[in-house]
């Protein structure tokens, strides 16, 4: 019997069947009342997009089509597999985040990560990191040495629309980094915390406020000592971390400023571990939810 030829992008269907009114009742499901007064808001939609893709204004769609695209990823992949990583980590947010997940879900064994090297046939574990929680990281960092691990920054549509491909290459540079200055936070405010919970919990307030004192300083001194030793030299350190001559001007730029604040970044961090210690965590939710408050 003859089949069909289909393309690769009829292949995928949506199917509702279990969200109509038939599967769950018209309380809560789709009726076809439903369906029929969306219908022509539908089809102006998938006209339309279906006219810009034509017209290559989303050139995601035919991004399979793009043997060079296709064959520059072979490449990468094939330049990053010779390093033998242990582990993967993406950093993005939204659509950076999901669209890794679900091919991650779709294509991996479940529970790729729990797996065995040899159980993973020699693939590196993946961890997406869709968000800035300290504890979140912390926890990654434990499980994915720097040296082990390859970052992939992909939450970067501003630098990759207004700079390109080698602003983005200095943003992965560096995030290695960057993520210095959130370790040395928490080498203050870890132990400063552990501390601070113990003579609070003895009701030593006096040396509680003795060692949030200590950690503060701590925390400062550190920053200080890690612009000191990056500032003057960090052609020295984005070399060491891989930086190639086209990528450095770029990793160069950006390392300046991650730098200069990696000092509050010490201090910030520092005093979120804190906060926690005297059981303040509802601040933490606070500082980490204000930025996103619409004004």
């Amino acid at each position: 019997m003859a089949t069909k030829k289909t393309t690769p992008h009829e292949e995928i269907r949506i199917d509702i069947a279990r969200a109509k009114s038939s599967a769950v009742g018209a309380a809560h499901g789709v009726t076809p009342a439903d369906l029929r007064d969306i219908e022509p808001r539908v089809l102006a939609a998938h006209k339309l997009l279906r006219k810009e893709r034509k017209d290559d204004v989303y050139g995601f769609y035919d991004l399979y089509k793009d043997k060079a695209a296709f064959k520059a990823v072979r490449d990468g992949a094939r330049h990053f597999a010779a390093f033998n990583y242990e582990n993967i980590v993406v950093l993005g947010i939204g659509g950076s985040a999901l669209g890794i997940t679900a091919l991650h879900t779709a294509l991996s064994p479940a529970y790729h990560n729990l797996m065995t090297r040899r159980g993973r046939k020699g693939l590196p574990r993946l961890f997406v990191m869709d968000n800035i929680d300290p504890d979140t990281f912390r926890a990654m960092m434990r499980l994915c040495p720097p040296r082990k691990t390859l970052y992939n920054v992909i939450s970067t549509v501003f630098v990759g629309h207004y700079v390109g491909p080698l602003g983005i290459a200095g943003l992965s540079v560096v995030f290695p980094l960057q993520m210095l200055g959130m370790a040395l936070g928490n080498l203050a405010g870890i132990g400063g915390m552990s501390l601070i919970s113990r003579k609070l919990g003895a009701k030593d307030y006096p040396g509680a406020e003795k060692s949030l004192g200590n950690g503060i300083m701590l925390s400062i001194l550190l920053g200080l000592i890690a612009n000191i030793i990056m500032l003057p030299f960090l052609d020295f350190w984005l070399i060491l971390i891989g930086a190639s001559p086209d990528v450095l001007p770029y990793a160069r730029d950006y390392m300046i400023f991650v730098t200069i604040g990696m000092l509050f970044q010490c201090i910030t961090m520092a005093l979120f571990n804190f906060a926690r210690a005297e059981g303040n965590a509802r601040a933490v939710s606070y500082t980490h939810l204000e930025p996103t408050r619409p004004y």
